[in-house]
């Protein structure tokens, strides 16, 4: 449907239930209409609740929303930060490769919630089940002299500064990007 980015966005970026009339009426759409986008949604995991005579809310249930992650940024980051979620993807950082040879003006954040063809270093497997946030960041370079290594590392170390300074807890840094609790690798990458 073609209708179910706005709808999933309005829903998103509310607390309160937004009547089937309010989304149609915004849409220029009939309500029976609503009524079936709410439903694919429902169908592919959102958790959207219907109220009668009140209208219909959404629930965040861990399913990746892009309007709810955009709702915890920052404004300025929000409106810089392009997203790409999939449930399942071969990979992100396939992904990212992909979609490098297009010209790209803002930072892409892919994600998916499960890879079916993970990789580490040297091309080795790497268990990417679901439960999970996998990322790869595409970032434009319009400049030739960038060292991607030094990128992964400061990555690992920005991403390691967070967790610190988020969770009150340290994490070690296995080179080049692996961060580490108590010994255990945490799916960061």
């Amino acid at each position: 449907m073609k209708y179910s980015t706005e709808v999933l966005k309005m829903l998103s970026n509310t607390d309160q239930p937004l009547s089937g009339e309010k989304i149609a009426q915004n849409l220029k759409i009939s309500r029976a209409a609503v009524w079936k986008i709410i439903q694919k949604l429902q169908a592919t995991g959102y958790q959207i609740e219907s109220q009668h005579r009140l209208g219909y809310i959404y629930h965040d249930n861990s399913k990746l929303n892009q309007y709810i992650i955009k709702k915890n940024l920052t404004a300025q980051l929000s409106q810089q930060l392009g997203f790409e979620i999939h449930q399942t993807i071969d990979s992100t950082n396939i992904r990212a490769k992909q979609l490098s040879f297009k010209k790209h003006l803002h930072p892409l954040v892919i994600i998916s919630d499960q890879q079916t063809a993970g990789y580490g270093r040297y091309g080795r497997y790497y268990s990417s089940p679901s439960g999970n946030i996998y990322l790869s960041l595409l970032l434009p370079n319009p400049s030739h002299q960038l060292v991607p290594g030094l990128l992964t590392t400061a990555t690992a170390l920005a991403v390691s500064l967070s967790i610190e300074k988020k969770l009150a807890i340290q994490p070690q840094i296995k080179w080049v990007n692996d961060l580490l609790l108590n010994q255990k690798k945490l799916l960061v990458s």
